[in-house]
């Protein structure tokens, strides 16, 4: 049983490949429009779709983020965040699109969907060359941004552990941190480390 708001988007029910193009094109111009909040059933509905027809319609998805245009970064970012929960190995092929766009985009959504992502994404030998990004994040006011850049080092050390050296400190730093959010979380992640809490 669909909604107004599913059908609003273009979200009924199509038979042919034709008309099923023609939803994903409503759909993806939905996506990208700077307006309301993604209603929770409207995101499944999303969800569903671009991961059926992923190969074709998140190309489109990265496009829209590729044009400028923040508000189109901000919702492109969120769905692929979205999506990595969904199912991480989706976003295998789109790799280089996180490391060399996501990673660049300076609005805060973005960089808190490259944080979440990034790391699981890179390999041993790619691994030191985010920490950089990622250290960087820690001083932001956002915590949400603090948070998951403390989770993405600690599963870079896991991916590779010469990087304990660099990431351990961080770690401590954080866990002495004025903030008591961002303080419980790198005691959290001290004590994953097997190095306690305090």
């Amino acid at each position: 049983m669909g909604t107004p708001r599913l059908k609003k988007v273009g979200l009924g029910h199509h038979k042919t490949d034709k008309q099923g193009e023609a939803r994903m094109s409503w759909l993806l111009a939905w996506v990208v429009r700077p307006c309301r909040a993604v209603k929770p059933e409207v995101l499944q509905v999303v969800k569903k779709w671009l991961t059926q027809r992923e190969r074709e319609n998140l190309g489109g998805l990265l496009k829209a983020m590729e044009a400028d245009l923040p508000f189109a970064r901000i919702r492109g970012a969120d769905f692929l965040a979205e999506l990595f929960e969904a199912d991480p190995r989706q976003l295998d092929r789109y790799r280089d699109f996180v490391f060399y766009e996501l990673g660049e985009y300076k609005e805060v959504r973005c960089r808190w969907a490259f944080a979440r992502i990034a790391p699981h994404l890179v390999g041993v030998e790619e691994a030191a060359s985010l920490v950089p990004k990622l250290k960087a994040n820690l001083g932001h006011k956002s915590q949400v941004l603090c948070f998951l850049s403390l989770q993405g080092l600690y599963q870079l050390t896991r991916l590779d552990p010469k990087l304990k050296a660099t990431v351990y400190p961080l770690l401590m730093a954080a866990a002495q941190s004025s903030s008591p959010s961002v303080r419980g979380h790198g005691q959290r992640l001290l004590a994953k480390a097997g190095l306690g809490g305090s």
